[in-house]
């Protein structure tokens, strides 16, 4: 149970992410997503290029695609 809910955390927080990113693509400075989110440059090309990938996929599923490569590639 509070496996689950950490993880619907996750995706919640990633999708506010994701969906800040998205609505802000050419309107702001990478450099300032980047700081309003305090993420990484790393995370921030990530999430740009799932959606750049991907523009019709809901911001929630880029989320939970990006958490899914994620621990896939963490449990290498």
């Amino acid at each position: 149970m509070e496996a689950a809910l950490e993880a619907g955390k996750k995706i919640g927080c990633l999708t506010s992410k994701v969906s800040i990113v998205r609505n802000n693509k050419g309107k702001l400075a990478e450099e300032t997503v980047i700081k309003m989110l305090s993420i990484d440059r790393e995370q921030y090309d990530e999430i740009s290029e799932m959606i750049e990938n991907n523009p019709d996929t809901s911001d929630s599923d880029i989320a939970e695609a990006i958490l899914d490569k994620r621990d896939a590639t963490s449990d290498v």
